[in-house]
């Protein structure tokens, strides 16, 4: 039990230093706002399938809370904190308990409530209204537009965290842990 335990701790660790060090390299890759905190939801998948979602939600608000504090592009952190981080725990949960057109409207429902509020908080608690006036040139349906595409890349982005699952669970995880 105790190697389980010191296992589980270790690799929370890394999956933790690897998610911070991706919403960290923001600040030296400004166009990967979005990418960023993605790869850093993905690792969440590794410590999920080994460790449980116990421990990817330890690992989640342990990595929310260092990047709100050190990350250099705020809007990543808080796109990390209020979708990309815990989605692959969301993500297990419903794919389980749900039929395939019920799960999607919550994931889409999800999502949508998600990137509305981060942006909420993006714009009016952190000021950033630069964001709404960098919108104002396309139009009164730009934000609904906006809203739209981002739909079409969440689906594909959940369409590649089940491939990528597939193939760490198939290939990664046996050339990764063949020791454990």
């Amino acid at each position: 039990m105790q190697h389980k335990r010191s296992f589980q701790i270790a690799l929370g660790g890394i999956v933790c230093a690897l998610g911070l060090v991706s919403l960290m390299l923001t600040g030296f890759i400004p166009f990967a706002t979005y990418s960023l905190p993605c790869i850093a939801g993905f690792l969440l998948v590794v410590v999920v399938v080994e460790c449980g979602a116990k421990w990817a939600w330890v690992c989640y608000t342990a990595t929310a809370l260092l990047s709100l504090m050190i990350t250099p592009d705020r809007e990543a952190a808080i796109m990390y904190v209020a979708f990309f981080g815990y989605y692959p725990m969301i993500k297990q949960q419903l794919e389980r308990r749900l039929k395939l057109v019920t799960e999607w409207v919550c994931k889409l429902a999800i999502f949508n409530v998600a990137v509305v509020a981060a942006y909420g908080i993006t714009i009016y608690l952190l000021g950033m209204k630069e964001l709404l006036q960098d919108m104002e040139g396309f139009g009164t349906f730009s934000l609904l537009f906006t809203l739209g595409l981002g739909n079409v890349v969440f689906i594909l982005y959940d369409i590649a965290m089940t491939r990528i699952l597939s193939l760490y669970l198939l290939v990664l995880r046996k050339k990764i842990f063949k020791r454990f």
